[in-house]
């Protein structure tokens, strides 16, 4: 059984409604219950999905107090962007190995199936191996990663580096002028990170 709340402890709607549900006998004074939460600043809402693994770095992002929604709405776009590339990565390290390590086996297999006179099934493994050595050769896959990568940790600092310059502003001068100038000075950084990415990704003669 709940303990009995102490006279004068401030409860919530929450709890007062379970009360008068359980026990029909008690009577709460409207003084007893906690005033209604004051209204949430005119921000521009964002949803966060908690359930992603950048959802707190985003959250922190997203909530400053009084960013003007130009800014915030940047930081959003650059977040997405190094989550982006972050993705790329892990699919450029999938693909990296994902000739590699059959061809790896393969070789080694052979050569024990070979000391065991396994003739043909060593022959088809040393087959097997050489197919995925040539086509990893001929179209080599995840060169990127490394690239991916970078990007993801450079845009990552980009953003903290343009929440940090909000945070020390001026406070004197007008918070949408200041907005515009973080973005305006990032942007020499952003264009140069979007032109290595895209100079990595033109250097390759294959899609991958």
């Amino acid at each position: 059984m709940p303990s009995e709340p102490r006279i004068g402890a401030a409860l919530t709607p929450s709890v007062v409604v379970t009360l008068a549900a359980t026990d029909p006998q008690v009577h709460l004074p409207v003084a007893v219950a906690a005033p209604l939460a004051a209204p949430a600043p005119a921000f521009v809402s964002v949803h966060v999905d908690e359930s992603t693994p950048v959802a707190s770095h985003l959250a922190e992002l997203v909530t400053v107090s009084g960013m003007p929604p130009e800014l915030r709405e940047h930081l959003l776009e650059l977040e997405q962007w190094a989550v982006g590339n972050k993705s790329e990565a892990r699919n450029d390290a999938v693909a990296f190995w994902s000739l590699k390590i059959p061809a790896i086996c393969a070789s080694a297999g052979a050569g024990i199936l070979a000391h065991f006179q396994l003739t043909t099934i060593s022959l088809i493994a040393g087959a097997v191996a050489s197919i995925a050595v040539i086509i990893d050769g001929v179209q080599p896959r995840g060169m990127l990663r490394n690239m991916h990568f970078r990007a993801y940790h450079d845009l990552r600092f980009l953003a903290s580096r343009m929440v940090s310059e909000w945070r020390a502003r001026d406070a004197d001068r007008g918070e949408n002028e200041i907005a515009r100038q973080i973005i305006r000075t990032a942007e020499k950084e952003r264009q140069r990170i979007a032109e290595y990415i895209r100079d990595a990704e033109t250097a390759l003669k294959f899609k991958e």
